[in-house]
């Protein structure tokens, strides 16, 4: 019941949503939280392969059986204007890991969304 507290923090439009550490509850809407942008790169390749080296320094040995596959969906994906999100949550006792990586193409739109959203300025 809490994380419905904490609900509006995850919507834009709301008072709370750029200051909240929260993801948003749509990918696309990290592109509203200049904040949380990791990275900002050129094209679909190189988010792909940006996911990529984010994903193997961060993540246990035992993930994806082909990252080279994934890599390359990714990539497509991205290519069409899509978004792909890369989500892992390994248990170890002891050290739990939770890895996420979303990329979003801006300028985004999506067919809901009165205009697109803007891309967040590079680093």
């Amino acid at each position: 019941m809490e994380s419905y507290k904490m609900q509006s923090q995850r919507n834009p439009g709301t008072p709370d949503f750029t200051a909240s550490d929260l993801p948003p509850e749509a990918v696309r809407h990290y592109l509203l939280k200049p904040r949380q942008v990791a990275a900002t790169v050129g094209s679909a390749k190189e988010a792909a392969e940006w996911m990529r080296e984010q994903w193997e320094a961060a993540t246990p040995k035992v993930t994806h059986r082909d990252p080279e596959n994934r890599q390359q969906y990714a990539e497509r994906v991205l290519s069409l204007g899509r978004e792909d999100v890369w989500s892992w949550w390994f248990p170890e006792p002891g050290n739990p890991t939770k890895v996420y990586l979303a990329v979003v193409p801006c300028p985004f739109h999506w067919p809901d969304d009165p205009e697109p959203m803007p891309c967040p300025q590079p680093f």
